[in-house]
């Protein structure tokens, strides 16, 4: 993110830093899914070296979702996939995310919420549990989950892009 919403890869780095603290705060374990250059970068060795969790293959990710009680995303297709699974999903909207706008496909899932501040997560996490039910994540799902297996997901946008940009060479 570093260059789009992060001036600096320090901001990113303090930005990080500063949400996995206010979580441990409230007995939550934050737990990261860089992208692929950036787990190869600086910034992944420091957080490796800082002994930060990080699923670093694409075939854990859903395993960690199903056991984590909730999802703080950024602005990402990968974004949907606790929504496919169920999971309460936070869109960052704090500090140097305040200005991300999120589209449809996750502002309309029945378990997401715009993510101001990272107090009373255990109450905001909660609220999404029970002001959800069944048949509107059936529905939102039915909407938005493209083709199954959701797992496969990654690989297949990767598909997508390598077309494109083999087709623009």
């Amino acid at each position: 993110m570093s260059g789009r919403i992060f001036s600096s890869n320090k901001e990113f780095i303090d930005h990080i830093e500063f949400t996995k603290i206010k979580l441990e705060e409230q007995n939550y374990k934050l737990i990261l899914k860089l992208k692929p250059q950036v787990l190869r970068s600086s910034i992944g060795d420091f957080f490796s070296k800082r002994n930060y969790e990080i699923i670093e293959d694409n075939k854990t990710v859903t395993d960690h979702i199903k056991n984590a009680s909730a999802v703080i995303a950024e602005n990402s297709s990968a974004a949907l996939v606790p929504g496919l699974i169920g999971i309460p999903l936070f869109l960052g909207n704090f500090g140097q995310l305040k200005d991300i706008i999120y589209g449809e496909a996750l502002t309309s899932y029945p378990r997401s919420s715009i993510l101001k501040n990272l107090s009373n997560m255990n109450q905001k996490i909660s609220n999404l549990w029970t002001n959800s039910n069944y048949e509107d994540l059936i529905s939102w799902g039915n909407t938005n989950s493209g083709p199954l297996p959701s797992d496969d997901m990654p690989y297949r946008v990767a598909e997508v892009l390598e077309k494109i940009i083999k087709k623009n060479l």
